[in-house]
């Protein structure tokens, strides 16, 4: 005996390749049954992947379209900012020429000194030119009256 063949091939009597094993003979009804488990997790697989391929491409939709919406908004709100950027100016500008008109304006001290000279002065006493050429009219026509 060879102590480097199997016992059971040694046995037989055919040496390495032959082989007489009930073991390795081949079944169709176990072959077809593992293909057909095969198939169905092969098709499992496939409808997983194209419910994931669904999914992925209804993201990238949704995806597009919120960034199409973003855009929009974007735009409209940069917008809204330079409208208001402009306003500000503009008032910027109005405010400054009214600060500018405000320092040609008297001030309240200068205004007391005017009120103080015309209080003095008691405008209200003063006679307009017509009001003195009505009374030397008068005059003249009183003193003409008594002499006559």
């Amino acid at each position: 005996m060879n102590p480097f063949q199997p016992q059971q091939q040694q046995k037989a009597g055919g040496g390495i390749f032959k082989k007489e094993d009930k073991a390795l003979a081949i079944d169709p009804v176990q072959i077809s049954n593992e293909l057909n488990n095969v198939s169905r997790r092969v098709r499992i697989m496939e409808e997983r992947y194209i419910n994931l391929r669904r999914k992925t491409q209804v993201t990238d939709q949704n995806m597009l379209l919120n960034n199409r919406k973003l855009s929009t908004e974007i735009k409209m709100v940069a917008d809204d900012v330079k409208e208001v950027k402009r306003e500000l100016a503009d008032i910027q500008t109005k405010m400054k020429l009214i600060v500018k008109e405000l320092k040609e304006c008297a001030k309240k001290e200068e205004m007391i000194v005017v009120q103080k000279y015309i209080d003095m002065w008691e405008p209200i006493n003063f006679v307009t030119r017509n009001e003195v050429e009505k009374m030397v009219k008068e005059i003249i026509d009183s003193t003409v009256a008594k002499q006559n």
